[in-house]
């Protein structure tokens, strides 16, 4: 997938039901179905409100979708979840996932707030506090999950420079 229009649809075909997909993307961003269905049958190109909205909807795709690559090792993974060439396959990054969603959800928050005058009563300076030390409980998490599933890749790494710096031919699939 070589272009951001590509990618933008594989996001849109593997998140979203085939069904009501433009409702669901109109609910999901605030932008119009027609829009979505415009964009969907090639008629114009995706806008950046809606590039925008699907990186905050799919954090986990956001690097993919702007670049063409993944960094899966720390979750930026394409459309299927996957890590895509020249990038070796990972072990999927839950806890990165949760930590996004968190994220994105009260950087959500703080737009809305802006938007109010920057007005927060007692009930949502508690709840903000509260949403404060579950991303950090979901960071200390990622890093943690980060660091294990590091000890296990770099050693298959390690593994594969051994034999391709002595001469071994890697193992073919082809059988």
């Amino acid at each position: 997938m070589n272009t951001i229009r590509e990618r933008l649809r594989a996001v849109l075909e593997h998140n979203t039901d085939e069904r009501g997909r433009f409702a669901e993307l109109e609910n999901l961003t605030q932008i119009s179905a027609n829009s979505w269905k415009s964009f969907w049958h090639g008629r114009q190109r995706p806008t950046c409100d809606m590039i925008e909205a699907v990186c905050f909807r799919w954090p986990q795709h956001a690097f993919w979708l702007s670049t063409g690559i993944t960094d899966a090792k720390y979750g930026h993974v394409d459309a299927q979840g996957k890590s895509s060439f020249p990038e070796r396959p990972r072990a999927k990054r839950n806890s990165a996932e949760r930590y996004w969603e968190m994220a994105t959800t009260m950087f959500g928050w703080e737009k809305h707030k802006e938007s109010n005058d920057g007005a927060v009563d007692e009930y949502s300076a508690i709840s903000e506090n509260n949403d404060k030390i579950q991303l950090l409980e979901l960071e200390i998490g990622r890093n943690a999950e980060q660091q294990a599933l590091a000890g296990i890749e770099d050693a298959e790494l390690v593994g594969e420079l051994v034999k391709l710096k002595t001469g071994a031919l890697p193992e073919s699939s082809d059988e």
